[in-house]
């Protein structure tokens, strides 16, 4: 995928609501396209969530490794783990970029790319990020065929827990969370530390196909009025 318009600026449009963006200490702006995917997936776990928990995770891989040319390992690990959170009543919607280390633009950095991935689930069901980053890690561990003991700190879930944020549906626009949240996600979509016109094999932008999701659930909308959800337990916390 290319990303080609870039954005500049404190605010992004979204619905006729300007919503806050990161500030980018290197002036470069953001990437539009990635604004909007992360947009529409808000919508869609608000479409699917009176009230929705959210945070972003950051993925690495271990030192002395040969990095992948491609996404195949982290795409599987994240399908495998959707899987695993739909089956347990997560409701997820994820999203992820690809991004290389801090410093130059050279072939060495660029090679040595990690991700980082937005998930949003059910807010009623689950209040913590704790357990969903421990099979994140177990996931990817097992994907790369690595031992769980020597190559620990590979999911950064214990940030994610930390910078969690619960956003109800009412009001989301007006809600202090909401815009928190929407700016931390805009740190997704920063044009610093991209490739700005990766191979087809190395795409900077993967996770769930938020449009056909968006309008999956609009239909549903239409058909069947949404029912509010109640708040049957919460998950216990470490």
């Amino acid at each position: 995928m290319i990303v080609s318009k870039e954005i500049k600026g404190s605010f992004y449009l979204h619905n006729g609501y300007p919503l806050p963006l990161m500030y980018d200490r290197y002036q470069l702006g953001f990437y539009e396209h990635i604004l909007e995917v992360g947009a529409k997936a808000f919508d869609c776990a608000f479409m699917m969530h009176s009230k929705v928990l959210f945070s972003i995770f950051t993925i690495k891989y271990p030192l002395g490794i040969v990095y992948p040319s491609g996404n195949h390992e982290f795409s599987m690990c994240v399908k495998s783990w959707m899987k695993w959170l739909r089956e347990n009543g997560y409701g997820p919607v994820c999203v992820w970029v690809r991004e290389y280390g801090d410093g130059d633009q050279d072939q060495d950095e660029i090679s040595k790319h990690h991700y980082h991935l937005a998930l949003w689930v059910n807010g009623h069901q689950y209040q913590s990020m704790w357990s969903v980053g421990c099979k994140l890690e177990e996931l990817w561990h097992r994907w790369l065929h690595l031992d769980p003991f020597v190559n620990t700190g590979l999911v950064h879930y214990r940030t994610a827990e930390h910078n969690k944020i619960c956003i109800q549906r009412v009001r989301m626009y007006q809600q202090e969370e909401f815009c928190r949240a929407f700016k931390n996600f805009s740190y997704l979509a920063k044009i610093h530390s991209k490739e700005k016109y990766p191979p087809k094999d190395k795409n900077i932008l993967g996770g769930t196909e938020v449009n056909r999701l968006y309008n999956q659930l609009l239909q549903q909308w239409r058909t069947f009025p949404p029912v509010e959800e109640s708040e049957p337990y919460l998950e216990d916390e470490p």
